[in-house]
This record gives structure tokens, C-alpha cells and sequence, in this order.
């Protein structure tokens, strides 16, 4: 299984957290197919940055989420997110890959 993981840094700049809100996770369900749920941080100890939210989306392939990230809704969530570049992070993980 392989999982692309968004985390959106915590922040009181509630335009910033509504458009995460309302257009990233639609272009993540719309490329996905996928019902994203948003979850709430409620703890992030160890990290030198703070999170707000994290959603994700999995495939059983790299493959699989590769295409997600260029058929067009994907190139509209890629260009939405540039524009979080110091807000988000992203995380690939690949839960298949040997140890």
C-alpha cells in the first residue's frame, strides 16, 4: 500500500485553513475518488513544527498515485498547494517497501 500524507502546519490564518479546508481537500477527492476525511492534530510533541490537520489518500501502487498527481485535477491540486509551500508538508509512504 503506498499513502500520500498532508499535514497543514498550525495556523491562525483562517482564509489559509478554509482554502485547505475547501479546495485542496477537493481536488484530493476528486483525483483520488476517494471520501478524505480531515482529521484534527490534537498533538504533535516531538515535532519542531505544529500541525492543524492531516488527510491522506493510498493506493496499493506508486503507480497508482503517480497518475492521480497528473491527470488534471492533479495538476490543479499540485498548482493549489505550491502556494502552501511553507504551510503543508508532505509525506510518501510506501508500506509495502522491504525493511
Amino acid at each position: 500500500m503506498y499513502r500520500l500524507m498532508i499535514f497543514l502546519k498550525k495556523t491562525d490564518n483562517e482564509p489559509l485553513v478554509n482554502h485547505f479546508k475547501n479546495v485542496i481537500l477537493k481536488y484530493l477527492r476528486e483525483m483520488s475518488g476517494q471520501d478524505i476525511a480531515l482529521a484534527k492534530i490534537e498533538g504533535s510533541n516531538f515535532m519542531e513544527d505544529k500541525y492543524l490537520y492531516y488527510c491522506e489518500i493510498s493506493a496499493k501502487l506508486k503507480e497508482d498515485i503517480d497518475k492521480m498527481m497528473v491527470s488534471p485535477t492533479g495538476r490543479k491540486f499540485t498548482r493549489e498547494i505550491s502556494s502552501f509551500v511553507n504551510d503543508i508538508v508532505m509525506f510518501y509512504a510506501n508500506y509495502d517497501a522491504e525493511q
